[in-house]
């Protein structure tokens, strides 16, 4: 027989998930997979991340159903505001510092995460899936 061009993908229920830090390298990854498979994504950046709203919009804009939403992750409240604006069923947070500093690490690596772990408990989503890859680069950090 033939031999598939991609592993089968499991059938189940299409989700709305938010994607944090859908801007990194493993987010857009992330970002792209959902849409492929059907699921409704609200691609969520922050201003600080060096891209530009426009320039994200414009690089999903063929994936099908996915929205670029915009928040401050450092804050709890903003993280919750765009979450209840777009009632997602599931998150999954790739956030990553765009220097590896050791402020820039504990600011975004943990404290955004902890934001978005936060506000997904508190919008009682079903689902939180944290994608890290702390130390691959710098195991002193």
């Amino acid at each position: 027989g033939e031999v598939p061009t991609t592993p089968p993908c499991p059938e189940g229920p299409k989700m709305r998930v938010v994607v944090f830090g859908a801007t990194g390298y493993i987010g857009k990854a992330v970002v792209t997979e959902l849409a492929r498979r059907g699921h409704t994504v609200f691609a969520f950046t922050r201003p600080q991340s060096g891209i530009s709203l426009d320039e994200t919009k414009a690089s999903y804009a063929k994936l099908g159903d996915v929205e670029v939403v915009n928040g401050d992750v450092t804050s709890e409240a903003s993280v919750k505001s765009v979450m209840e604006s777009v009632n997602p069923d599931a998150a999954v947070c790739c956030l990553a510092s765009r220097t590896g500093g050791r402020q820039d690490s504990f600011d975004i690596d943990y404290q955004a995460t902890m934001n978005t772990h936060a506000a997904s408990k508190a919008c009682k989503l079903k689902h939180y899936v944290m994608l890290s890859a702390v130390c691959v680069q710098r195991p002193l950090l």
